[in-house]
């Protein structure tokens, strides 16, 4: 008897449904026996594990062409003697269906088939599986094609606006989640989204959570700039609530059409290709399926630089190789990263660098990757010597192809001995081949690096060996002005300037260099006086310190005992806006010997007379922000005001914003 034809048989009996409320997040259809993919799960009729203990139907079919002529299901000894007693599941035929033939793992979420969530399934997996919100997520996940709200965010729909579409008739994305970068398993977007970019479900929820979940300070729980998210993509207005993971799911959509393609794509793929075909309709596809040569062009040119030792390796299969690469990068992107190497990102994060991004294979990394021993230049090395030194990056996929190449020939060889050694930095790992794992400890996805770089893109691709200048003194200093900053709606939630809507300056000058006007005035909120001093005060302070606040660092020169050493940025700096705003409103003649006022409500500016100068306690804003070692980054958020006065602000601050 030959498997096709047991197929044949086997599927005209009614399928098991058992998968309706199931919930596994590492659903796999490996044979645990032999390691591989089952050629075709099935169960007997009278068994009763209808898990993961599958029955592969191509074992069956050789016990019947054995001499015993029957089968002994391994899982509970029932003996079977007509193929037509087993039955298919309904899981695998959805599978079948839904997916690509070479996907070997998936995550089912009540009864909903995904595409396998590669990420810490405690921080990002259990929410999604909460009984709190079950019910939501459900409802959330399940297709309605009479929904208004979901037809306006289709991709198709979204695309045909799409200025790239209208002008070439095709564009690439990649499929990467808006707020932290990981591939999307899950893409959703806000009601009012109008951009074919989309969130990761969980990044978001995750993100919720983390931001919101300090119920018990009360300050924090009444701060309402604590309780919304706009929308990072640029242009965009759509506002995400944060005050509950119910009210988060409210206001989102699931772009099915994006998630069938995403189940059917390549196991491990990240690019999309959007295309408008005949009577305009628009397709979107996943670059490998979509190239006439069905291959990633990292991956192909790494197969052919070694194509004589990889064809004995894995028996002439491009596809095999292709496909672990593929999902093992997949995994990488959706680590967390190693505490190591989140201080070494921080080490550059702040510099100014260069940043070597042309890959192995010769063309523009469009993922950086390096080992967790690369070493980071630091920037007296890189920016002030003559030589400059770049950090090197390859292209996560070659990365991978690499490791996967060494460790398929250490296996063959039966060299269990032999170690990894970084092709970039040439430093060589404790373990050996055999036993090295893809997990945070061994290379890194550089989510922050990969941000950057798409501002200057094409800057980058005409760049000689496309040398970035990685700036990130200017970074930092955007981060001041949009995250970490105080305003005018701060200064007003302090209950007692309710009535005096002043607030005083001292001097125009930097306080540490009195010669020097303050053109990015930062506050120390660790400081008894509240000193007012230029940014690029605190990044040469900042810099002596290699970008660390491990020992402190000193800000102030008032000699007050209670003026700790600063040892965050995080509810200790903040930008100025007040400042800024206020010597926008300077007549060119005052030269504020003896400071100034601002009167915050009325926009009015103030030279001050001598003694006229008051000192104000103020309170630095009640805001979480995200620590500088996370994954996750604070996008831009703002109050709702309820009086028209504050409503106003509001309106001025999110046309700033925009």
């Amino acid at each position: 008897m030959l498997l096709h034809y047991a197929i044949r048989i086997v599927e005209k009996n009614q399928s098991i449904n058992d998968s309706s409320t199931m919930t596994n997040l590492d659903f796999r259809l490996i044979n645990p026996n032999t390691g591989k993919k089952y050629d075709y799960p099935v169960f007997g009729k009278n068994c009763n594990h209808f898990g993961e203990k599958f029955i592969n139907l191509q074992d069956v079919v050789n016990g019947f062409n054995s001499q015993n002529r029957s089968y002994e299901c391994p899982h509970c000894q029932i003996v079977y003697e007509e193929v037509s007693d087993f039955v298919p599941h309904d899981l695998y035929i959805r599978i079948k269906n839904d997916f690509h033939p070479l996907t070997d793992k998936i995550s089912v979420l009540h009864g909903i088939l995904l595409s396998h969530i590669k990420r810490n399934k405690k921080r990002f997996g259990d929410p999604l599986i909460s009984n709190k919100i079950q019910q939501q997520i459900k409802f959330l996940l399940t297709e309605n094609n009479e929904d208004q709200f979901q037809k306006a965010q289709q991709f198709s729909y979204l695309a045909s606006f799409d200025q790239r579409l209208k002008s070439n008739n095709q564009f690439q994305f990649q499929s990467l989640c808006l707020l932290d970068n990981v591939n999307i398993n899950i893409p959703v977007r806000h009601k009012d989204c109008k951009h074919v970019e989309a969130y990761e479900l969980t990044s978001l929820i995750c993100y919720q959570i983390e931001n919101y979940r300090d119920l018990k300070n009360k300050q924090l729980q009444e701060r309402e700039s604590n309780q919304y998210l706009k929308c990072i993509k640029k242009g965009c207005s759509s506002i995400f609530p944060l005050i509950s993971d119910q009210k988060l799911l409210d206001c989102l959509v699931v772009d099915f059409e994006f998630l069938k393609t995403i189940k059917r794509s390549y196991p491990g793929n990240q690019l999309f290709v959007v295309s408008k075909i005949y009577n305009d309709v628009i397709s979107l596809s996943d670059f490998i399926s979509n190239s006439i040569s069905n291959k990633d062009q990292f991956i192909s040119t790494y197969w052919n630089k070694n194509k004589n030792e990889l064809d004995q390796l894995f028996k002439s299969s491009f596809s095999e190789f292709q496909r672990i690469v593929l999902e093992k990068m997949a995994t990488v992107i959706n680590l967390e990263l190693h505490k190591n190497v989140k201080e070494k990102i921080n080490q550059y994060k702040n510099s100014n660098c260069q940043m070597k991004l042309k890959d192995q294979s010769g063309q523009m990394v469009e993922f950086p990757a390096r080992c967790v021993n690369c070493p980071i230049p630091k920037e007296n090395e890189s920016q002030y010597s003559e030589t400059k030194i770049p950090l090197l990056n390859w292209d996560i996929r070659t990365f991978v192809a690499f490791i996967v190449h060494k460790q398929k020939q250490a296996e063959h060889k039966k060299q269990n001995s032999e170690k990894l050694q970084c092709p970039l930095c040439q430093t060589e790992f404790k373990k050996n081949l055999v036993q090295i794992q893809f997990n945070n400890e061994l290379i890194f996805y550089d989510a922050q690096l990969y941000s950057k770089m798409q501002i200057n893109i094409e800057k980058i691709r005409n760049e000689p060996n496309n040398l970035f200048s990685y700036q990130g003194k200017e970074y930092l200093l955007d981060n001041f002005k949009n995250l970490w900053r105080y305003t005018c709606e701060d200064f007003l939630s302090d209950e007692k300037n309710s009535e005096i809507y002043k607030i005083y300056y001292e001097s125009i000058k930097c306080s540490n260099f009195e010669d020097i006007r303050i053109k990015d005035p930062l506050i120390n909120f660790k400081c008894k006086k509240q000193i007012r001093f230029n940014f690029d005060y605190f990044y040469e302070k900042f810099k002596q310190n290699q970008f660390q606040f491990k020992n402190g660092i000193k800000l102030c020169k008032c000699q007050e005992t209670d003026c700790g050493l600063v040892t965050e940025i995080e509810e200790q700096l903040y930008y100025d806006h007040v400042w800024v705003e206020a010597f926008a409103q300077k007549p060119l003649h005052c030269n504020c010997e003896y400071g100034f006022s601002y009167d915050v409500l009325n926009k009015e500016f103030k030279e001050l007379k001598k003694g006229e100068f008051l000192f104000q306690k103020l309170i630095p804003p009640v805001v979480r922000h995200f620590k500088e070692d996370e994954t996750l980054e604070r996008g831009t958020s703002f109050k709702i005001q309820q009086s028209a006065q504050m409503q106003k602000m509001r309106q001025q601050s999110l046309m700033e914003q925009q």
